[in-house]
């Protein structure tokens, strides 16, 4: 059969950078959970230099640092390798400016290819729930539902893994 007859053909073979991402993410997560905070900043520069989510790595790491210092009360330079994603976020910036002249030249093809922009995530919230109510049939159910949907499911996990797991992963580390 030819290709045109399997249209997944032609996404499967480009490398994308979200599975990088997420695999250096959970690395940089992990490190941080694992006491080994230069890892973890090496891994979280590497992911924001993939993706300009890798910035909401710092909260993250922030928060690990925050939680090891209530256990411990006392104060490890270590903990400034949670920084590390805003250099390799700039070293993107500085790969995009030297290509294309323009630093922030990803926030303009984004728009014009996309149709996405930099905003509060609230505003991206409340317009996929604006799809479902105003939105073509076609966008109501790919674009409105789905995301609401693993939007409102995120939320959920996030707030069941932050009540349940950071005990249960207390307990392993003094195991």
């Amino acid at each position: 059969m030819a290709d045109a007859d399997f249209p997944s053909s032609f996404f499967l073979h480009i490398a994308y950078a979200e599975s990088l991402f997420l695999a250096l993410a959970i690395g940089c997560l992990y490190a941080a959970r694992s006491d080994r905070w230069m890892v973890s900043g090496i891994t979280g520069a590497l992911a924001a230099m993939t993706r300009i989510n890798g910035l909401i790595l710092i909260p993250a790491l922030a928060t690990e640092a925050i939680q090891q210092f209530i256990s411990s009360r006392k104060w490890r330079s270590q903990w400034l390798w949670a920084l590390a994603p805003l250099g390799g976020f700039s070293a993107y910036l500085f790969a995009n400016y030297t290509t294309t002249g323009n630093a922030l030249a990803f926030l303009s093809i984004q728009h014009e290819n996309w149709h996405k922009s930099l905003n509060w995530p609230w505003r991206a919230i409340h317009g996929s729930f604006d799809l479902i109510r105003f939105g073509n049939p076609n966008e109501a159910v790919i674009r409105g539902l789905e995301e609401s949907f693993f939007i409102l499911l995120g939320l959920a996990c996030s707030a069941a893994a932050w009540l349940t797991m950071r005990g249960r992963l207390r307990k392993l580390d003094d195991s």
